[in-house]
């Protein structure tokens, strides 16, 4: 990925929104529209880490808001 000055100009913006909104549509594209948070990822460290995944074996949990849409 290069920085170029027009690249810098696209995810810009007047508010956060703005901002979160132009980089995902350039540099991250999903289908959230949005850049994950980090009590999202939070849940899925504690549920795989609790006692409602005792019996979760062998998976893959994507949390990226459907960046990646399947695994081969």
């Amino acid at each position: 990925m290069s920085h170029t000055p027009a690249c810098r100009e696209s995810i810009s913006g007047e508010t956060w929104e703005d901002i979160e909104r132009n980089a995902i549509e350039e540099l991250v594209p999903n289908d959230a529209g949005r850049m994950g948070r980090p009590e999202e990822i939070a849940a899925a460290v504690l549920y795989l880490s609790g006692p409602l995944a005792d019996y979760v074996t062998g998976t893959t949990l994507r949390v990226d808001g459907g960046t990646i849409r399947g695994v081969h």
